[in-house]
């Protein structure tokens, strides 16, 4: 447990090595260490001015930090997991070689500090590239069967680099993936060159638009539906914890699939 945040604690000068002030680094462990909190509650147990807590959540939102959860008419913030910090050590390269040599002893710090999250219905919401890509990450945790609808190429947002990272992830886990194609899909793949060897594993059908008109990614997992939109200048993703919600989805799914026209068939 951290007794003390402030600009001397070793996890806040961690953190000012990636990027991050000191005041930006006592409200992201105040969130380590109380699991959620909301804004106010934040700005009074980290001591950093309100207006200041507002631009402090939406900056760690945006690099995939801290997500923002809706429970009844409550907003509060949580802390994202660990592997969003070993992605931005890896990003820093020259300053990171400092970084990555503390990050061990980092990492069972901020474990001891990580609240555990409860099982409670949540909406998570997501900003920014790192956002999605932390959307990515999360699917990986799948233990039931992966379903989607697919507007357009996962690897436009989430980059070569990582795209391959987590389909190397992907592939060892095991995970069975169903998806369904848009026609945007289609076209973007053919575009860009999206060879058969990206899709290894999935197992993918087509719906034209006369018959459904797909206009965003949707991931259904676990008791989660995953949404996310990258296009026309937005680039956001929601995530609804809920398993009612959930099963409805994947019957909705079915009822596509069975529609659908297998790939190979086109």
């Amino acid at each position: 447990m951290v007794n003390t945040i402030d600009e001397g604690d070793e996890l806040v000068r961690f953190l000012t090595v990636l990027g991050f002030n000191p005041e930006e680094g006592k409200v992201y462990l105040q969130l380590l260490e109380h699991g959620q909190l909301t804004k106010l509650e934040l700005s009074r147990k980290s001591g950093v001015n309100r207006t200041k807590v507002y631009r402090i959540v939406e900056k760690l939102t945006s690099k995939g930090l801290a997500e923002e959860i809706i429970s009844s008419n409550t907003t509060f913030v949580r802390a994202s997991g660990l592997q969003v910090l070993k992605r931005l050590v890896e990003a820093k390269q020259g300053e990171a070689r400092i970084a990555k040599s503390v990050f061990p002893d980092i990492e069972s710090l901020l474990t001891g500090v990580r609240g555990i999250s409860d099982k409670q219905t949540k909406v998570v919401f997501f900003k920014g590239e790192n956002g999605i890509r932390q959307m990515a990450w999360n699917v990986l945790s799948a233990e039931t069967e992966l379903l989607g609808f697919t507007y357009r190429p996962y690897i436009e947002i989430l980059g070569k680099k990582f795209f391959t990272e987590w389909k190397k992830e992907f592939g060892l886990r095991g995970i069975k993936f169903r998806e369904v194609y848009s026609d945007e899909y289609l076209k973007r793949a053919k575009e860009i060159g999206l060879n058969e060897e990206l899709r290894v594993g999935v197992n993918g059908r087509y719906i034209s638009a006369d018959v459904l008109t797909i206009s965003y990614q949707t991931d259904i997992y676990n008791e989660v539906v995953a949404m996310y939109n990258w296009y026309d200048g937005e680039v956001f993703g929601v995530e609804i914890h809920n398993k009612k919600i959930a099963n409805f989805q994947r019957q909705l799914f079915e009822l596509v699939w069975n529609k659908a026209i297998p790939t190979n068939k086109l």
